[in-house]
């Protein structure tokens, strides 16, 4: 490879982590094709309270210390919001997220997901971005998402009721927030 073909590698790898994401949408689980635009049906698995899609057959703690049961998350929209608190898209997009938590609330659920972020630099991430009454899971080791293939912050999974799942890299807008948000409550 040329100097310069792995110069231009480096830095379109360097701009796309600095952005914490790419604004595409792409489907995620169930090993659907990246980047067709469209939800993919969910794989599932037998837990005690039915079957689920085998990503959320997890066990993870919340950043409150409590349990956090991936399974509860099944037959119900879901947005699962990727942060991490060097994330600077992530705190401007935080008050949106809170915001969306607000309006939608009993309908959808919004759950946030720090990833490698010490406790204490979280509790002070979520009280920034005005989140705290959403739950946000631990996820100092990336379990969770490397469950879901997210590779970067500022990403949000959608989850329809059905278990189909659609993956929106960040940052996003209140205006795109809501739209998922009607394509979610849809079905």
């Amino acid at each position: 490879m040329s100097r310069s073909v792995i110069t231009s590698l480096v830095l379109v790898v360097g701009l796309t982590a600095a952005a914490c994401g790419s604004g595409d949408e792409k489907p995620v689980a169930g090993g659907g094709p990246q980047g067709s635009g469209r939800p993919t049906a969910p794989a599932k698995v037998a837990t005690t309270g039915g079957f689920v899609p085998t990503e959320f057959a997890f066990t993870a703690t919340t950043l409150r210390g409590g349990r956090f049961q991936g399974s509860t998350l099944a037959r119900r929209p879901v947005v699962l919001w990727f942060w991490s608190a060097s994330c600077a898209a992530c705190l401007r997009e935080g008050p949106t997220v809170a915001k969306l938590a607000r309006h939608y609330g009993r309908r959808i659920r919004v759950v946030g997901v720090a990833g490698r972020t010490p406790r204490s630099e979280a509790a002070r991430f979520v009280a920034r971005t005005g989140t705290s009454r959403i739950e946000h899971i631990d996820d100092r080791s990336l379990a969770v998402h490397r469950r879901f293939n997210v590779r970067s912050s500022s990403t949000f999974i959608f989850v329809r009721a059905d278990g189909s799942m659609t993956n929106g890299p960040g940052p996003m807008s209140v205006r795109d927030l809501a739209r998922m948000a009607r394509i979610l409550l849809k079905g």
